[in-house]
C-alpha cells in the first residue's frame, strides 16, 4: 500500500514528460512523494463516502460526478507536489525534460 502511494506520480510524469524512462519516473515519483504518502492516503479516505453513495446508485453517481472529481483531485495533488519537489530541489527540470541543468525548461 505504501509503495502504491510512492509510485502515485509515475503515470503523471510519463504523460507530461514522455522523454523520461519508466524506471526513472518511478524513482522521481518516490522522491516527489516523500512526506506526502499519508496525505495521499487521507485524500483517498475522503472519497470513501462518495464511493459508498456511488455504489448505492449502481455506479451512476461515480460515472457522473465522483470519478471525474477524484481524478481531478489526484491530478491537482500531483501538480502541487511537483511544484514543491521542484522548489525544494528534490527534483530538477533536467531530470524531467532531459536537458542537463534544466536548460530546456521553456514553457514550464
Amino acid at each position: 500500500i505504501v509503495k502504491s502511494y510512492a509510485y502515485f506520480a509515475a503515470p503523471y510524469i510519463l504523460s507530461e514528460f514522455p522523454a523520461v524512462k519508466p524506471t526513472d519516473a518511478i524513482k522521481i515519483s518516490m522522491r516527489m512523494t516523500a512526506g506526502y504518502k499519508g496525505k495521499l492516503f487521507v485524500l483517498d479516505l475522503s472519497f470513501l463516502g462518495w464511493n459508498i453513495l456511488s455504489a448505492l446508485t449502481l455506479g451512476l453517481l461515480g460515472i457522473l460526478y465522483v470519478n471525474p472529481y477524484y481524478h481531478a483531485s489526484k491530478a491537482g495533488y500531483y501538480e502541487a507536489i511537483k511544484a514543491n519537489a521542484l522548489s525544494s530541489g528534490a527534483v530538477n527540470w533536467g531530470e524531467l525534460t532531459g536537458y542537463p541543468g534544466g536548460a530546456g525548461s521553456a514553457g514550464y
